[in-house]
C-alpha cells in the first residue's frame, strides 16, 4: 500500500479554550463564543487588552445580547455570539461576567492561535499526519492523538491503545526521535476531519508542532500537492 503525504497547506487554526471544552475553526471561518447569563440577570462580554484595559464587545440586558464592537463581523444567534469572519488578532483573553442583585459571577476563556497542516488523500491511501516535539531526557511522557476534540490515539512504548489501533501507529522510537507523527493506513471517507496531537507528562499535556492537522479524503485521485 502506497504511503502519501499529500500536505496541501499550512494554515492558522484557532482553538478556544473554555474550562474543559476545547472548539477549533480555521482561520477566516466562523467562531462561536458560548455565552451563559440567566434571563433575569446582566451581561458583559468583554476583551481583555494590555495594561488593564477592556474592550467591550456585548452586552446582555432584559434577557437579550446586542453588540457593541465589531458590529460588521460579530452576530448573536441563539444567545451566542459568533464571529463570521475570524481575524489572526482575535486572539487573547476574554471576559464573560453575569450579575443579579449583588451576586456577580465571571468567567474567562482564551482563544489561542496556532498553525496547522491541511492535508488530502485519497481513498484506501495511507497518510502520515506529521507531528514533532521535543523529547530528549524527558520521563513519563505520553503521545495522544484527538479527532474532532475526542481521544483517538495514546501512544506509550507499547503503541496505540485506543481504537481503531489496528489502522493507526505512531513510531515505537517517538520518544528518542521526537517524531509523533500519526500513521493512518487504509484511509476512509470517515476519517476525514480536525486531529490535534499532544505529548503529555505529569504536569499535564503540550500541543506538538504542528498542533493539528485537517485531513480530507478523496474518494478518487488526489490532484498534484502544491503549497497554498
Amino acid at each position: 500500500m502506497k504511503q502519501t503525504e499529500d500536505v496541501l497547506s499550512l494554515s492558522p487554526f484557532y482553538l478556544l479554550f473554555l474550562s474543559s471544552f476545547l472548539l477549533f475553526l480555521f482561520f477566516l471561518s466562523c467562531s462561536t463564543l458560548p455565552l451563559h447569563c440567566e434571563p433575569e440577570e446582566s451581561g458583559t462580554l468583554l476583551r481583555v487588552l494590555g495594561q488593564g484595559g477592556t474592550l467591550t464587545l456585548a452586552k446582555f440586558q432584559s434577557g437579550e445580547w446586542s453588540v457593541i464592537e465589531h458590529r460588521d463581523r460579530v452576530k448573536i444567534q441563539s444567545s451566542r455570539i459568533v464571529f463570521t469572519n475570524v481575524l489572526y488578532a482575535d486572539g487573547g483573553i476574554y471576559e464573560l461576567s453575569c450579575s443579579k442583585s449583588d451576586n456577580k459571577r465571571e468567567e474567562r476563556f482564551q482563544l489561542e492561535v496556532v498553525l496547522a497542516w491541511e492535508a488530502s488523500v485519497a481513498k484506501d491511501e495511507t497518510v502520515l499526519l506529521p507531528c514533532y516535539s521535543e523529547t530528549t531526557g524527558k520521563n513519563g511522557l505520553t503521545v495522544q492523538w484527538e479527532k474532532n476534540g475526542h481521544p483517538l490515539c495514546v501512544n506509550s512504548p507499547d503503541g496505540c491503545t485506543r481504537k481503531p489501533g489496528e489502522r493507526l501507529s505512531v513510531s515505537r522510537d517517538w520518544s528518542t526521535h521526537g517524531n509523533l507523527s500519526l500513521t493512518v493506513e487504509n484511509v476512509q471517507p470517515g476519517d476525514s476531519g480536525d486531529y490535534f496531537c499532544y505529548v503529555q507528562d505529569q504536569h499535564g499535556k503540550q500541543s506538538g508542532n504542528p498542533a493539528a492537522v485537517r485531513l480530507t479524503v478523496q474518494v478518487g485521485n488526489v490532484s498534484n500537492t502544491q503549497f497554498l
